[in-house]
């Protein structure tokens, strides 16, 4: 016996099971044990094979093919990980078989470990380059992801190998003539079908769609009918294609085809969902969600597509109650952004019966995030409200205000913790401005006692890590919402004092308390003190996050400005004035947006976003120019390169300021096809470009003729081209009007402080 086999025999329990190792059955008795568990396999009767399986196991734990059938028939039982689990230790025992492979990815793939079924779908056709099934099952793997150009070539080099009469068997793969049910089906249908397959033509069809190729895709997914009618993946393929070219008859035509073929194909009836959405026709839509949902009730698609649909119809608990089943479901980007778009539209907390579990997906949506934080503020001010001890500090800083309560009447020294342990409030503070009143006058008065303490804070060796911890995300707070708390008589000038004092230690090489820079952070940014004297130094990890925003960042900004190319002069005098308020002002101060995004083509961008229109054909094999005129900070530019796959996009804007800052966002989130330049849109006929898709939202009210401008840019955009432009009404503007009106009532200026006194 050797090594392998009696680390084997101790896993499967050290003994075989009636007698000792002399008692072994012999070759030609396990093969005879093999070919009846084999014969019950292909009947279907999987408790019989089983039992086969582990006799010969409990004979030879180093069995390969017991090992690896037994973990194919655990597959077909729904027990994914032991299925792993076996094939792994067959592929252990023998690496050389690309079949174990290959079954090893689809249980893989069944777990979703996408990554570890690549792998062994690649290592299968090392051993076996001409293994179709391997092409075609790591070309669905890459399909899964989003890769579509890779599964692209995975199912065009299966269909050269179907030219040559290979096999496109795709089930698991048994030694023999066995396999499962549905593996046996796939197998006749592909062999009656060669040379030509049916679902590797349907599933190009797919790839080719979702990389924009739209005319390419049909003409796969008509070939796949062609050989197969009755197909019924193949007709809801070839609906995905026509809903995203905007012909939704055809597209319910092809989903209803599918759907008499396959009652039970839930995609089907998702889709179908999706296009009398997309027609107007509501109730028609949910009822086929349902649908899909009773015939399989965690299929998070349709939960989807469902909290979508009623958050449309106003239903906005039943929305997020879809929300939450769905992330329970499958945590994927659909299930996320469905969860940001109902807390969004939703007034408060209220009565949620399950706080906890709404609270900690708020946490991660906030944290990783999910969207734009400023999306999920003003419920999560609702939620920390709710909660009894921040609920109470709130109320009572309210009922003091304007006064202040000191520490002992708000905040005792153990609170600090608590707030500091407190992962949705940090979390709110750290991402985005707080819009809440009642919070927000709470946090006023814990920004005066941590001023207060820091002031009292001699001693740089003391360190109270909770004080300090709040006081940093408290000062990152005070930096994204443009230093707009009010403050007390005194209060300034009290923190100017304090920062006279941290320069005063800094330059003579001092030691300086780290509560010091968190209370000064939080009413002027540390960007005003000189930043080789505060980088070099070692600091508490506490301090890192307000270190970078205040200090690294906005010298990071600075140093990068001469690198913005200039496209155009700026000599318009209202141009002028927009670009003074921006460099001063670079407006949103925003923090993170959405890290997890599913990529898509500019035509599956437009077409779902106008499902009526009529357009064209966006799959320019050089990539889809386009432009973003006026971007600001970056958010939507991003954003949007982060939404469309294989596009050169150009983002630019008046500001110096607010393009650096841009600049620096896209290389942190990785936005390689993003470029950044200074240009006046008046003027950007003259750069000799032209683009395919201009997106120009809150920009063009801003110049003194606004036709000017609309023009302008449609004389860069390319025939058959589309333009997104957003607008201020006076309707939007409706709140703004009346906030003008009480700034003029009251007499404000324009000052910080004046700004401040009228907040």
């Amino acid at each position: 016996m050797n090594r392998k086999q009696r680390r084997a025999m101790e896993k499967h329990g050290g003994t075989r099971p009636g007698g000792p190792i002399t008692e072994a059955p012999s070759i030609a008795a396990l093969a005879e044990i093999e070919a009846r568990g084999l014969a019950h396999h292909q009947a279907r009767r999987l408790p019989q094979a089983e039992a086969c399986y582990r006799k010969i196991l409990a004979a030879d734990p180093c069995n390969v093919n017991a090992l690896h059938l037994l973990g194919v028939l655990a597959r077909q039982m729904g027990q994914y990980r032991a299925a792993v689990d076996l094939i792994s230790e067959a592929v252990a025992l023998n690496d050389s078989v690309p079949e174990l492979h290959c079954n090893l990815g689809n249980a893989l793939t069944d777990l979703g470990q996408t990554a570890e079924a690549e792998a062994s779908y690649r290592r299968a056709l090392a051993l076996r380059p001409d293994y179709a099934a391997a092409h075609n099952n790591l070309g669905n793997v890459l399909q899964g992801r989003g890769e579509h150009e890779q599964a692209e070539a995975c199912y065009r080099r299966l269909l050269a190998l179907c030219d040559t009469e290979a096999d496109a068997h795709t089930g698991d793969v048994l030694p023999g003539p066995v396999g499962s049910a549905e593996a046996e089906a796939d197998g006749r249908r592909a062999l009656a079908l060669k040379p030509d397959h049916a679902a590797v033509y349907s599933n190009l069809g797919y790839a080719l769609l979702m990389q924009g190729r739209s005319t390419e895709a049909e003409a796969y997914c008509r070939q796949a009918l062609k050989l197969d009618p009755g197909y019924p993946e193949g007709h809801n393929n070839l609906g995905n294609v026509l809903k995203d070219q905007g012909r939704l008859e055809e597209a319910e035509l092809c989903y209803r085809q599918a759907i008499d073929r396959q009652p039970d194909m839930v995609e089907a009836h998702n889709n179908l969902g999706l296009v009398l959405k997309d027609k107007g026709q509501l109730a028609d839509a949910e009822a086929c969600y349902r649908r899909a949902l009773a015939l399989r009730p965690d299929f998070a698609d349709a939960i989807c597509n469902l909290g979508h649909l009623l958050l449309d119809l106003g239903e906005i608990g039943h929305a997020l109650d879809a929300a939450q089943r769905a992330l329970s479901a499958k945590a994927n980007t659909d299930a996320k952004a469905l969860f940001v778009r109902c807390i969004d539209r939703s007034a408060g907390a209220g009565a949620i019966s399950d706080i906890g579990a709404l609270r900690r997906n708020l946490v991660r949506a906030l944290m990783e995030p999910w969207g734009r934080p400023s999306q999920l503020a003003g419920f999560a001010a609702s939620v920390l409200k709710q909660d009894p001890l921040i609920g109470g500090w709130v109320e009572r800083a309210n009922d003091a205000w304007p006064s202040r309560p000191s520490e002992p009447e708000l905040l005792g020294p153990s609170d600090w913790l608590t707030i500091g342990d407190d992962e949705l409030l940090i979390g709110l503070l750290e991402s985005t401005p707080v819009c809440d009143i009642g919070l927000e006058r709470f946090l006023t008065a814990a920004r005066l006692i941590l001023l207060e303490a820091a002031a009292a804070a001699a001693d740089p060796t003391a360190l109270d890590a909770a004080m300090l911890k709040v006081g940093c995300a408290l000062a990152q707070q005070c930096y994204v919402n443009d230093y707009v708390f009010a403050l007390a008589e005194g209060e300034l000038d009290q923190a100017l004092r304090l920062r006279a004092a941290l320069i005063a230690r800094i330059a003579a090489g001092e030691p300086v308390p780290a509560l010091w820079l968190a209370a000064v952070a939080s009413y002027v940014p540390l960007s005003s003190l000189p930043a080789d004297a505060i980088l070099p130094r070692s600091w508490p990890e506490d301090l890192e996050g307000l270190l970078t925003q205040q200090v690294s960042e906005p010298l990071e900004d600075r140093n990068a400005r001469a690198s913005i190319p200039r496209l155009t002069l700026i000599t318009d005098g209202v141009s002028l004035l927009v670009q003074q308020q921006y460099e001063e002002n670079p407006y949103p101060r925003w923090v993170k947006t959405a890290s997890d995004v599913r990529p898509t083509t500019v035509a599956v961008y437009l077409h779902r976003r106008l499902p009526l229109a009529s357009l064209g054909d966006f799959g320019r094999l050089d990539g889809n120019q386009i432009l973003i005129a006026g971007c600001g900070t970056g958010q939507h530019s991003i954003e949007t390169a982060q939404r469309l796959a294989g596009v050169d996009m150009v983002a630019i804007d008046l500001s110096l300021t607010s393009l650096c800052y841009a600049q620096r966002k896209s290389r942190a989130l990785g936005s390689t096809r993003l470029q950044y330049a200074q240009a006046d849109i008046l003027q950007l006929g003259a750069i000799g470009r032209t683009f395919d898709l201009i997106e120009a939202g809150g920009v063009l009210h801003h110049l003194a003729d606004p036709l000017a401008g609309w023009r302008v840019l449609i004389s860069i955009l390319r025939p058959g081209g589309v333009m997104r432009v957003g607008l201020y009404s006076k309707l939007a503007r409706s709140h703004l009007v009346a906030a003008q009106a009480l700034i003029a009532e009251g007499g404000y200026g324009r000052s910080a402080d004046e700004v401040r006194r009228f907040h």
